[in-house]
């Protein structure tokens, strides 16, 4: 990428480029938005930084069964099958090529019982 051009006898040339610059790939947050057991349910997880074109995997820890983590789009999403208290470690993978960065974050996802 040219950032700055001067004619010469043979045409433009370009005479500064400047470095692509670049930010450190994160999952934003600390918590998911709070559910109740039994009810439909929906938060986004949100990365940034890197190369576009996320995967976000669970690494550690889990939400309750019947909530679902789309690995495209970040989305989790379902009915809790149960209430409680999650702690989920979350990677996001980003598109940079040859060798893809990598981010972790750990979340918390509060379930309350049904009532």
């Amino acid at each position: 990428m040219c950032d700055a051009r001067a004619r010469a006898g043979s045409g433009v040339v370009c005479t500064t480029t400047m470095p692509r610059v670049t930010y450190p790939l994160q999952v934003l947050g600390t918590a998911l938005a709070n559910g109740t057991q039994g009810q439909y349910y929906r938060d986004d997880l949100v990365a940034e930084g890197g190369r576009p074109r996320y995967t976000f995997t669970i690494q550690e820890g889990s939400h309750p069964h019947g909530l679902r983590l789309s690995t495209k789009t970040g989305d989790v999403a379902g009915k809790p099958r149960a209430s409680g208290t999650y702690e989920v470690t979350i990677e996001v993978t980003d598109s940079t090529t040859p060798v893809p960065r990598t981010a972790t974050q750990t979340l918390s996802l509060q379930i309350a019982s049904r009532r």
